[in-house]
């Protein structure tokens, strides 16, 4: 629940809403556009925008940790 609170603060209720749909409830990119009233094309850029942004705070998570881990070969 933690993680999903973090990854919900980076994104549009928009974003949150569809990805929600679309991994959790397991809904197609077209049953999603039938529900909300919009094309294929803009559920699914929509979704394509919500996980590069997912992307890159992992990203920035895993370097910064990884800034802090020894180096191989200093001990």
């Amino acid at each position: 629940p933690q993680k999903v609170t973090q990854i919900r603060k980076h994104l549009t209720d928009t974003q949150f809403r569809r990805m929600w749909m679309y991994f959790v409830d397991g809904m197609t990119i077209d049953e999603i556009g039938k529900v909300e009233g919009v094309s294929h094309q803009a559920i699914s850029l929509n979704i394509t925008a919500a996980i590069r942004k997912i992307k890159k705070i992992f990203l920035r998570f895993f370097k910064n940790t990884l800034q802090k881990w020894p180096k191989i070969g200093d001990r």
